[in-house]
């Protein structure tokens, strides 16, 4: 129902047309409004039983227990998506509800890792925080070699390392400067705090900023800056790839830090793609403290032990769907 604060008058005639009686509409509506009311008791047996469910009986966390600390990460096409997902058909067919798996592609191949190590041996041994990239080979067992930094932003890049990168553990580009966080990692900004932002001009850090960690080693940037395009991907991991590479190494991207790391794709889902050598994000605390040796000019080695391996057998994937059939028109 809604209610006007105007008041309005309508006015009832009978058949001659006399005026018999002049009402505000809102007494009127009003009037008609409190019976209907008083006729739909409310069942708080009902509304406990709800609550109770929700407060008391949930399962959500359960669910997810299943799904991430038991399936673990879920890359499209790899085992552990297929072991996420042949647990819900099975949980929804628990519950009495139709689930299958329904094929959609194709998708590409799968990948998955199994193991992952590594250490800084020079010039002090110290575990290395990160993990394997998407869609790179694994090592075949622990390798050791001197860590190197490099600026590859192009293909015109690339012939000023040939020949350089053999057997090497390369860094692919600068590290980048951290400052201590002091907001809540939760924040709900206001009207004016959206306003405030969206006026606020382009950060720019000025001629005294400090250079990233690792840009001295690298030497001076290239003036026709840098390439992220997919085919100047495969045309780099070719690169790396062809040079012999032992392990390339990327800054964790993101929010990575403080011993968090996010992990996306290094290689292809696409098997024509070139493969690139075994690739790995450290946290960038550890990669900022690498690349500040390497600026000083003091040799580090590294040592990685990674198992990974691709997932061949499907190019195809899938979809958990879960039908729920109706009363009366169940085959419609």
């Amino acid at each position: 129902f809604f209610f006007s604060s105007r008041r309005r008058h309508t006015r009832f005639r009978n058949v001659t047309g006399v005026q018999t009686c002049a009402l505000p509409i809102s007494a009127l509506t009003l009037a008609l409004v409190v019976p209907v009311l008083a006729q739909e008791p409310v069942d708080l047996e009902v509304v406990h039983r709800i609550r109770q469910e929700a407060l008391q009986n949930s399962k959500v966390m359960e669910h997810l227990f299943y799904l991430t600390d038991v399936s673990g990460s879920r890359l499209t096409n790899s085992p552990g998506y297929y072991a996420a997902a042949n647990w819900v058909v099975q949980q929804l067919g628990e519950w009495g509800i139709k689930g299958h798996l329904e094929n959609w592609g194709p998708y590409g191949r799968g990948w998955e890792f199994t193991h992952f190590a590594a250490h800084m041996i020079q010039p002090q041994a110290t575990p290395l925080i990160g993990a394997p990239l998407a869609y790179t080979p694994g090592t075949n067992g622990p390798i050791k070699g001197d860590a190197m930094i490099v600026a590859l932003n192009t293909e015109a890049d690339f012939d000023k390392y040939k020949g350089m990168l053999k057997g090497r553990m390369v860094l692919l580009g600068p590290g980048r400067e951290l400052s201590m966080s002091l907001q809540p990692l939760g924040l709900r900004r206001s009207d004016t705090d959206l306003a405030t932002i969206a006026q606020a001009p382009d950060a720019n850090p000025g001629p005294a900023a400090q250079r990233a960690p690792g840009a001295a080693a690298i030497g001076p940037p290239n003036p026709q800056g840098g390439q992220a395009n997919q085919q100047f991907q495969r045309a780099l991991n070719k690169f790396l790839s062809d040079e012999g590479v032992a392990v390339a190494l990327r800054i964790a991207p993101g929010r990575s830090e403080g011993g968090t790391v996010f992990a996306q794709a290094g290689g292809s889902r696409d098997p024509k793609d070139p493969v690139p050598p075994p690739m790995v994000v450290l946290t960038p605390e550890h990669y900022n403290r690498i690349a500040r040796l390497l600026d000083h000019k003091i040799p580090v080695t590294l040592e990685f032990d990674i198992q990974a391996r691709f997932v061949d057998d499907r190019m195809d994937s899938a979809n958990v769907i879960g039908e729920i059939e109706g009363g009366r028109k169940k085959q419609e």
